[in-house]
């Protein structure tokens, strides 16, 4: 915005500078051609000044027309500027409306076990949330922005984003679209962490765009143990990467599992967590399946 500011000033200054050398070489060429003179030569240098007078008004005329396209460029860049920044919400926003879809779509209040066998009075079936197109938008924005800033406020390199199959698979992907939207050149690659190694071909633990002596930021959609997100550390780790920190959907905070996984070195950023979802009032309602 204020490149172009500058340089619509610039063009302003340039087009004074031809609009009032124009006006003096009318108005002299105009004096010199009021005089009478019935001399052929001198009639015909008048002829002349003429022609030049005329190129020279439809000069003048040209530059009035440019600063009129000029100024309407002008306008029409602020107006583009104020309407983008209203249109862009901040970090808090997008939470707040990622928050109140997941606690419609995901969020129930009774009596579940969970996958570790244990009970609790809350469930979470984050996949609701996260194969949802509007949210995923939701999930990529936000992430890749706690990425960002988590990542330069401790100095660490991002290469690629993943975590174990399945519930990792679609919150890395929408990370990967919302970093590419945003800033191609400093975009994460996209991996995702098999359960049990293939048992063909390759035989590979990791699937998708990792590499070994990657820096990687392990993904996951819901934490209670932790143990889905320490398995896939254990995995990037034995295939040459290392993790720079964690990002998870919700930290339920039962069963120690931010703890469990920051002992193994990987800083946790969680998007929400137990007392969000909580607080944003997650319905009474049994769901038959585990959390």
């Amino acid at each position: 915005m204020w490149k172009f500011c500058k340089i619509s000033h610039a063009l302003h200054e340039k087009l004074d500078q031809t609009g009032q050398l124009a006006q003096q070489e009318t108005g002299h060429n105009g004096l010199a051609g009021s005089r009478h003179d019935a001399s052929p030569i001198r009639r015909d240098a008048h002829s002349k000044t003429g022609s030049s007078e005329i190129h020279r008004t439809a000069d003048f005329a040209l530059t009035l027309r440019l600063r009129r396209v000029v100024n309407v460029l002008l306008v029409a860049n602020v107006v583009r500027c104020v309407i983008s920044r209203r249109k862009m919400p901040n970090l808090s926003d997008l939470k707040s409306e990622l928050l109140q879809a997941l606690v419609e779509k995901s969020v129930r209040r009774g009596s579940f076990t969970l996958a570790s066998g244990a009970q609790s009075d809350l469930y979470v079936d984050a996949k609701l949330t996260t194969l949802d197109p509007r949210c995923a938008l939701l999930v990529g924005k936000i992430g890749w922005e706690l990425i960002k800033q988590t990542a330069a406020a401790k100095n660490l390199r991002v290469d690629a984003v993943g975590g174990l199959t399945m519930g990792a698979d679609p919150i890395a992907l929408s990370i990967g679209i919302a970093a590419q939207l945003d800033a191609p050149a400093q975009a994460p690659r996209i991996f995702n962490v098999r359960k049990e190694a293939k048992k063909h071909g390759l035989l590979k633990n990791i699937e998708g765009n990792f590499s070994a002596g990657d820096s990687v930021v392990v993904i996951d959609d819901v934490i209670t143990t932790g143990g889905s997100t320490i398995q896939a550390i254990e995995k990037i780790v034995a295939d040459g990467g290392t993790v720079a920190f964690a990002i998870v959907l919700v930290d339920r905070q039962e069963q120690n599992g931010r703890g469990n996984i920051e002992a193994r070195g990987c800083p946790v950023v969680s998007i929400f967590d137990r007392q969000d979802v909580l607080a944003a009032g997650a319905r009474n309602q049994p769901h038959p399946a585990a959390a």
